[in-house]
């Protein structure tokens, strides 16, 4: 993977304060906690479904997180947001699936479209800020030039001052 990828939370819902499928910070290059499947979600650009009885690591992960109240969680699924290039991934879902929705075809549907439009909503946002940059960029060569002219202009005025002094 080049360069290490460190991601960072920005919301969780429904997820206790200081629980480790919430926490601040994320790195890739880890094998503990997300990272391996967030990895996997990334690598492929698919869906990466985990069920806690496949995967022992999923069941601590899931470890006091609720489909539904009294109800635990014993399933969660990984969603990349893809970023403006077509191979990078931008950032992740992270959603707990319901027992009583069991996770089909309809929801992948709903989730990938979800991904769909936060990418699109984000690149929509980086290419925004790129045109600003642009323009505090022209604005900057543009400021810099006027000054330069003003000079070029206040040095031929001084000359000719001189000249017509004479």
């Amino acid at each position: 993977m080049p360069g290490i990828k460190k991601l960072k939370l920005v919301g969780a819902w429904n997820v206790p304060i200081g629980h480790p499928v919430a926490a601040d910070e994320l790195r890739l290059d880890k094998q503990t906690g997300l990272s391996p499947y967030f990895r996997e979600a990334s690598s492929g650009s698919r869906i990466v479904i985990l069920h806690s009885q496949d995967d022992p690591q999923v069941t601590a992960l899931l470890t006091d997180i609720e489909s539904l109240p009294g109800e635990p969680c014993t399933t969660m699924v990984v969603v990349p947001v893809k970023a403006i290039q077509a191979d990078d991934v931008a950032g992740f879902i992270l959603c707990g699936i319901n027992r009583r929705r069991p996770w089909n075809e309809d929801f992948a549907v709903f989730l990938q479209i979800l991904s769909n439009v936060m990418s699109s909503s984000m690149a929509a946002t980086v290419l925004v800020e790129e045109e600003l940059r642009r323009s505090r960029i022209a604005a900057e060569v543009a400021a810099k030039e006027q000054m330069k002219l003003e000079e070029e202009l206040l040095f031929h005025l001084k000359r000719a001052k001189a000249l017509n002094m004479r």
